[in-house]
């Protein structure tokens, strides 16, 4: 009973440390994201005019208004198509993790989900649907999460760069 309770307790702390190595693995890219742009001089200037402030929030806010009308559209769209595809799911979520790699993880979030409610002493339906849910259910929780953070990301600095272009395309 106790190497049981050993083995599951090492199975869960390697879920938890895979889950924590892809979450820093993504905040290593945005640490690089920053740096070049700071290189690249974008590192949050400040105008001092308050009408051209007011002039630029005013834009910024038409253009995140017009993004948003955009997705809801594509929303639409993609009710109609069909399911997206686990590798897209993971790239659209900034991981660079292949599909093999999502489907071993989904496997073992299966075995931590069933040995915690063996743990509790569920009964062996409650065991079925905590594996289902281990499977299906968490991981692609976990994908969604950070798919819907990283749109909501660019869709904030969007029109900051739709700005920047436009200035560069200005002044030749």
């Amino acid at each position: 009973m106790n190497t049981i309770i050993v083995i599951i307790a090492i199975v869960i702390v390697l879920i938890v440390a895979g889950m924590i190595f892809l979450l820093l693995s993504n905040s290593e890219k945005e640490k690089k994201k920053r740096a070049l742009s700071v290189i690249k001089g974008k590192s949050g200037e400040k105008i001092d005019k308050s009408s051209d402030k007011d002039e630029k929030n005013k834009r910024r806010a038409e253009i995140a208004r017009k993004l948003k009308e955009s997705k809801q559209e594509d929303l639409d769209d993609k009710k109609k198509k069909k399911k997206v595809s686990t590798s897209l799911m993971l790239e659209q979520a900034g991981l660079s993790a292949s599909a093999k790699k999502f489907w071993i993880l989904c496997f073992v979030s299966m075995l931590a989900f069933i040995a915690l409610a063996k743990l509790m002493g569920a009964n062996p339906v409650l065991l079925i649907l905590s594996a289902v849910i281990g499977f299906f259910g968490f991981p692609r929780l976990i994908i969604r999460h950070l798919r819907l953070r990283r749109q909501k990301k660019f869709l904030e600095e969007f029109p900051d760069a739709l700005e920047a272009m436009v200035r560069l395309l200005k002044a030749g």
